[in-house]
């Protein structure tokens, strides 16, 4: 499918999930918000990176029952904080709630250089983290891109930029999806199994400047989650 004919295709689903939503009862939105919690774990499941070099033994301690509980927190702030205007102290707010009760110092931005092993490049010097940090929030209020094309590069910038020691790519999907649901769209869930190589192949093009291949990939997990959500509200309204 062309990407014109996706983007096409997510507006007018767009439509009939504010449809579908606008009379649904208060308990189908909150099975629905139940659902979207269950995919944003299932998502971060199937997208983690184990390094290497780590042993088995140790890989189960890096996504416990405290990372995922700290991501049902940081989903409920979103959703309690719908209309909060999405600035550089908000995006610290999710790294202080995901870094709860880790040996990761929430909201504090790194003071070393970085390099990304998976995008096999550097990050932005931390001396100029400040300055990417502003650009970032100017960028994803900049009312004269689309909201689709803002969303997306504020998914990448986080992730290139590495503000903190660690959950950044965790930060950035919880900001994108902030971003998006307060603009009337559907988040995105990366939760299929290819995911776990496409998102990173996605995040590695745009890397290097392919924006059309970053950008497709982004518009066709949007659209097959639209889809997802359309089936579940018409599911609860039938029951």
């Amino acid at each position: 499918m062309r990407k014109s004919d996706i983007k096409d295709q997510i507006e007018s689903n767009k439509e009939i999930i504010t449809e579908l939503s606008s009379g649904a009862k208060s308990c189908t939105r909150l099975n629905n918000m139940g659902w979207m919690h269950s995919e944003l774990i299932h998502e971060t499941e199937t997208l983690f990176q184990y390094p290497n070099y780590m042993p088995p033994e140790e890989k189960e301690y890096h996504l416990n029952y405290i990372h995922i509980g700290n991501l049902g927190r940081a989903w409920k702030y979103i959703a309690r904080n719908k209309k909060t205007a999405i600035d550089n102290y908000q995006i610290r707010q999710l790294h202080r709630i995901l870094s709860k009760n880790t040996d990761i110092k929430g909201g504090e931005y790194r003071f070393s250089d970085a390099f990304i092993e998976q995008l096999q490049c550097d990050a932005p010097t931390y001396h100029i983290m400040l300055q990417r940090l502003g650009d970032i929030e100017y960028n994803i209020n900049n009312s004269n891109m689309p909201v689709l094309i803002r969303a997306f590069n504020t998914h990448f910038d986080i992730v290139y930029a590495q503000p903190f020691n660690d959950f950044n790519k965790r930060v950035a999907r919880l900001t994108m999806n902030w971003f998006l649901m307060q603009n009337d769209y559907t988040p995105i869930f990366f939760n299929k199994k290819s995911d776990n190589r496409d998102y990173m192949v996605a995040l590695y093009h745009r890397a290097n400047e392919d924006y059309k291949a970053y950008s497709y990939y982004m518009y066709k997990c949007m659209l097959r989650t639209q889809k997802d959500i359309i089936q579940l509200i018409k599911k609860s309204r039938g029951i």
